[in-house]
């Protein structure tokens, strides 16, 4: 009986990957490109001169040069770029976690943990409930999402499809004309039981705000230097965005 079920679900498979390839080669024909922000930032309505200072790190491996057209999408908006962080109303302040290839459902994944969020390299693909009448339904609806995986991942194969993502968080700081009272709060792991908490209270006449933004970039065949100026612009324009 067994043995009847696989020789049935081989050409059900086949023809899915047939079909998944067909549809996923005309879709990536052209570059698409998606970005998404985990958490939104609103800036106060201010009268205080737009002076924004501007800093971009990279601690990922691949080179990801984007402050330059950051600042000039600031300049765009009316902000003038200082290189004083004293003499700047608002501070830009982004460090580049990952840049490469990666499937898009993990980059999401990512941006959904949030700021400071660990760095994961898969996903769950389906869970089942505790309730055994409805284990039969959610077998079958977990074998069907595991094959039109395992057909999607199959034609991206055969198409050829690339996709390069870049995470980044970000910390934008807005000055404020009164200091008020920040308490900062850090946890040191002291090995798998303890934990030391340490907090810290001071004044500053800032406020933050954090985020993190996944970028990607998907087409056939694409190379990572052809990538580069999307994931560049997209990232430029979605923190220039926000001000």
């Amino acid at each position: 009986m067994k043995s009847y079920k696989k020789l049935f679900l081989l050409p059900l498979l086949i023809a899915l990957i047939g079909c998944a390839a067909a549809q996923t080669a005309l879709r990536y024909r052209k570059l698409e490109t998606s970005i998404r922000m985990s958490d939104t930032i609103f800036l106060r309505p201010s009268k205080m001169a737009k002076t924004v200072y501007v800093e971009v790190k990279n601690t990922s491996t691949y080179p990801l040069k984007f402050e330059d057209l950051l600042k000039q999408r600031l300049e765009e908006k009316g902000y003038t770029v200082v290189d004083d962080p004293d003499k700047a109303n608002y501070w830009v302040q982004a460090n580049v976690l990952y840049v490469g290839r990666i499937k898009r459902t993990a980059a999401e994944e990512m941006v959904t943990r949030g700021y400071g969020g660990a760095i994961v390299g898969g996903l769950i693909g389906a869970a089942i409930g505790s309730n055994t009448s409805d284990k039969g339904a959610a077998i079958g609806a977990a074998a069907g999402a595991v094959a039109g995986a395992v057909a999607e991942d199959a034609a991206n194969t055969l198409v050829g499809v690339v996709n390069y993502s870049g995470i980044v968080d970000v910390l934008i700081s807005e000055r404020t004309k009164s200091p008020y009272e920040q308490v900062i709060e850090s946890t040191i792991r002291q090995g798998k039981e303890s934990r030391v908490v340490q907090k810290v209270k001071r004044k500053s006449n800032f406020i933050q705000y954090k985020t993190r933004i996944a970028v990607s970039a998907t087409k056939r065949n694409l190379k990572f230097e052809d990538a580069v100026p999307t994931l560049r612009e997209g990232l430029a324009q979605c923190i220039a965005g926000i001000f």
